[in-house]
């Protein structure tokens, strides 16, 4: 049984994952809550203010560094906990199905990504403060640093494994599982139009949260009206819908849409404002490139790794004033960003390197099967055995 049909283990009612949906929204608001209450305060009863630093995170207000960064990651907490009991309470999913594909979770090969990427991460920071010296002021701050150490050491973890159980384990799997599905090709295109006239209006019109989220609401209750009616089931019928399921009934699939979506839920990131909606591609690519991983090796051990240590060297080494983790690292990055080579060096030769690296330690092999294989559906199996029911 390969990592994606792994999903199939537990129940999977589609109501299940709506409700997981649900609830990691309503996780991350109530993580929010905190540095809302800190923010709040900080800004004396000074509502335009506020409501203006609300656009960029409330970075911008003089929080102390240490407790936004440490407010910033709680909400990460909150929705752990709650996947958590969801997948394993609701679900029946033991954690280790959304992991991997092994017996049991390789905390070796975690620990491999740990030092793979972080070498290369810092190999090329160092590069960095090499080429372009003038660029960078020295920021150590003894107490300060140690206590950014801990909050990073601790809670960073958290946020990235989060982000890797939801996008390359729990969510690829769960797309894994409605690929084997017919109407899940029409309801992809139908999502893709969605999308697409969304963000051109979006973006034209500058549309609020709430706007927002009651289009989405839209857009979800007449995909369902539309789901039940006989148009979508003479749809169903054509030849069109035929050869469109055998082209999404494939790995890349899954692959491909947790990739776009967890590029597109950096949008709100201050990196994108100051350099602009090309860097969506960035962040886009990185989800790629986890996602690669996790198939090739079968298994989410490796991308657990890189995420975590990416993000935590990120927040101890250099910091700027513009990007998502301000922090009291230990240099402060004072170039003026903009879009260049240097940007995109990760894609075009780092995450290469660490997939070849991680190929020859690992023998991959069946490389095209893995990425762009059909998604079969397991013989059915008695989960109830190894729930210990």
């Amino acid at each position: 049984m390969n990592f994606l049909q792994t999903g199939f283990k537990g129940k999977n009612e589609w109501w299940m994952y709506g409700i997981m949906i649900v609830a990691m929204i309503f996780g991350s608001f109530i993580g929010q809550l905190p540095i809302t209450v800190v923010a709040a305060a900080q800004v004396e009863g000074d509502m335009e203010k506020f409501n203006e630093s609300a656009q960029s995170g409330f970075a911008d207000i003089g929080i102390d560094l240490n407790l936004y960064l440490f407010l910033m990651l709680l909400g990460f907490v909150v929705c752990f906990i709650l996947f958590i009991v969801i997948a394993k309470g609701m679900q029946k999913k033991k954690l280790k199905w959304i992991i991997t594909s092994r017996e049991n979770i390789d905390w070796k090969r975690v620990l491999y990504g740990v030092l793979v990427w972080g070498l290369i991460v810092v190999l090329s920071l160092s590069a960095g403060l090499f080429l372009s010296p003038d660029d960078y002021v020295w920021n150590f701050k003894p107490i300060r640093f140690l206590i950014l150490c801990v909050i990073a050491l601790l809670f960073i973890p958290i946020q990235t494994t989060t982000e890797e159980l939801w996008f390359r384990g729990y969510y690829m799997q769960s797309l894994a599982i409605s690929a084997t599905k017919k109407p899940f090709g029409i309801i992809l295109i139908y999502s893709i139009i969605c999308l697409s006239v969304h963000t051109v209006v979006a973006y034209k019109y500058d549309l609020d949260i709430v706007v927002n989220m009651s289009l989405f609401l839209g857009y979800s209750f007449l995909l369902i009206v539309l789901h039940y009616s006989n148009a979508f089931s003479g749809l169903l019928k054509t030849k069109f819908a035929d050869v469109w399921f055998k082209v999404v009934k494939r790995n890349s699939t899954p692959l491909f849409i947790t990739s776009i979506i967890f590029g597109l839920l950096h949008l709100s990131n201050p990196e994108i404002g100051k350099l602009g909606y090309e860097m969506i591609f960035f962040y886009i690519a990185s989800g790629l490139f986890f996602g690669v991983v996790t198939l090739l090796d079968e298994g989410a051990e490796i991308a657990i790794g890189m995420h975590a240590v990416n993000n935590v060297l990120a927040a101890l080494f250099i910091t700027t004033d513009w990007t998502v983790f301000q922090t009291d690292a230990l240099y402060i990055n004072m170039a003026e960003p903009s879009i260049n080579f240097e940007m995109f060096l990760p894609i075009l030769v780092l995450y290469p390197a660490a997939i070849f690296i991680f190929s020859k330690k690992y023998g991959w092999s069946r490389w095209k099967e893995k990425l762009f294989g059909e998604i079969v559906e397991p013989v059915e199996h008695k989960i109830t055995d190894e729930l210990g029911a």
